[in-house]
């Protein structure tokens, strides 16, 4: 099943490496401004995953517009830290596998009051980044965020909301 964190950093400026790989996605959400950056799914059918899953003599299909696309019909993630049975040819370069273990990298600017949220794809797949923020702007209220007890509730709203649009 599918998780999701929001954490708050407090400090006046601080820098953040992220890291991002698979169908989770992760949020930097700024007060009054709402998202300010967002990393990218890695989708079997964004078209830089496709042409990578191709050249390594793989497959996408999508059994219905409303199904995920799939690497040789198994698979919803194109990049992937485990998933060893599609990175197995020993002539590709790791990046160059079928599903990638390669790292989307983040160097982020932080600023006291913003909230980074993570969440998968039964969350992303329902609800827009933009509207994921809002739900935990206003979870959080217009204060600073110093509980731990503040970022649950707006952990379980995002969930809430995403189950109210379908997510399975």
């Amino acid at each position: 099943g599918g998780r999701s964190a929001a954490a708050d950093e407090e400090s006046a400026i601080s820098r953040l490496l992220l890291m991002n790989v698979g169908d989770s996605r992760a949020l930097l959400i700024r007060r009054g401004v709402g998202v300010v950056k967002e990393t990218s799914d890695h989708k079997p059918d964004h078209p830089v995953e496709l042409a990578r899953i191709s050249a390594s003599s793989g497959f996408v299909t999508q059994a219905t517009p409303l199904d995920p696309a799939r690497v040789d019909g198994v698979l919803s993630v194109a990049r992937a830290l485990g998933d060893f049975r599609w990175k197995g040819d020993t002539h590709l370069a790791p990046e160059a596998q079928r599903i990638s273990p390669l790292p989307d990298v983040y160097d982020l600017e932080v600023q006291g009051g913003d909230v980074v949220l993570l969440a998968c794809d039964g969350v992303f797949d329902v609800l827009s980044s933009s509207e994921t923020a809002s739900v935990v702007l206003n979870s959080l209220g217009e204060g600073a965020c110093r509980a731990q007890s503040a970022a649950q509730e707006a952990a379980e709203a995002v969930v809430r909301r995403a189950l109210e649009r379908g997510t399975g």
